[in-house]
Parts: structure tokens; sequence; C-alpha cells
């Protein structure tokens, strides 16, 4: 699920303990004017769809019936299939377009036909995903539809706040170690909170958080 990559990948720069925390947050954006970082936008088409390995893992709560979690399991199956495929001649385009800028006077000419070629495999990857996401909804009754929302929504409260905490306890470890004291035990702590979100087990994984945060807490 998107919620535990995200989480699990923000939370992976905290378990390095005793090393320059400040050194592995991501740079500003460049193209921004004097180097703002650029803020997520909404996603007016995502936002109407729910992912079918959500749905799949909590089959239960929504109601899907045997029949419904075989087609998801199928669609899905297909659709990685396809992904990887399509991942793999979009590397080697980019490769292609790479190596036409790295010269030092560039054919325009042939940059743009590459660069029209990258576009035309991510077009394609776009529409594999749009189609997925399609198919998932068509196969769901309102009635399905309905809790698979309200579950899509209390997902979405629940990232909000354990990013928070994840970001909480990344800052109280730079404050740690701009005051020379050793952030590896709350480093240590955290080793236990990847494992967990990606078991599906955020309530097990929240704890973890609140045990490091307490313990940056302490001696303040």
């Amino acid at each position: 699920m998107r919620l535990k990559l995200r989480i699990v990948l923000v939370a992976g720069c905290l378990l390095s303990g005793g090393q320059s925390l400040r050194a592995q947050q991501p740079p500003a954006d460049a193209s921004q004017p004097s180097g703002e970082v650029r803020r997520p936008t909404s996603d007016p088409v995502g936002e109407n769809f729910i992912p079918p390995d959500m749905l799949i893992h909590n089959r239960d709560a929504v109601g899907l019936d045997d029949g419904q979690v075989e087609f998801l399991k199928a669609q899905l199956q297909t659709t990685q299939a396809r992904v990887s495929d399509i991942r793999q001649r979009l590397d080697k385009e980019m490769e292609a377009l790479a190596a036409l800028v790295k010269s030092d006077h560039p054919d325009e000419a042939r940059v743009l036909a590459q660069m029209d070629r990258v576009l035309d495999v991510e077009r394609e990857l776009t529409h594999v995903h749009l189609s997925l996401m399609v198919q998932t909804k068509d196969k769901l009754t309102p009635e399905q539809w309905a809790k698979a929302t309200a579950l899509k929504d209390k997902s979405v409260g629940l990232e909000a706040r354990l990013t928070a905490k994840v970001r909480q306890v990344r800052e109280g470890m730079e404050r740690w170690q701009a005051e020379g004291r050793d952030p590896s035990p709350v480093g240590e702590i955290m080793q236990e909170f990847p494992p967990l979100m990606q078991d599906g087990k955020p309530a097990e994984a929240e704890r973890v958080l609140d045990k490091a945060l307490k313990a940056l807490s302490k001696d303040q």
C-alpha cells in the first residue's frame, strides 16, 4: 500500500543513528525560485479511485466476495507484468535521451524526437495504471464503494498522523545531534518501525513512534 511505502521511506532516514541526519534530507528543487521546494498538489483523478491491493487487504471490511477478490488479484498480476515490461522500455528510452543531451552541441531535432518516444512510453504506463483503477472501481457495488471510501479516508488520516510523528522524531534526533548528544538509541528504537508498517500493523508502528518521542523528550 502507498501508505506503508511513503512512511517507511520517510522513516528510513532515522535508522542511521549517529550519522549526519541533515545530509540525508532531499535537496531543494533547483527549478523553483530561490531553491523553494515544490509542494505536492492534490490529485483530482486519483482521489476517485482506490488501489486494488487495499481492497484485497480489507476484503472483509469492504464486503468483497470470492469472485471479486480473484478478479482483482488477476488484474493486479497482469498489470504488474505489463508495468515491468513498460518500465524496462522506458529506462532504455531515457538512457537514449540522456546520451543525446550529453553532447556539447545536442541536435535539437533528435533530442525532441527521442523525448517524444519517452513520452509515448510514459503515456502507455499511465494508461495501464488508469485502466486497472477503472476496472477495480467498476467491479464494486455502490455499498462496497462507500465502505472502501470510508476506509481510504481513515487511512489518509492515519498517514497524516504517522507522518507527523516521523517528522517529530527526525527533528528531535537532529536536535540531539546539534547538541552533541548521541541519537543512536532513538535510531535503534526506530528499527522496529519499518517492519511493522510493511506487515500492515500501523497501530503497533505508532506505538514505536511514541516510544521514540518519549525517549527524545527526556532531559529536555
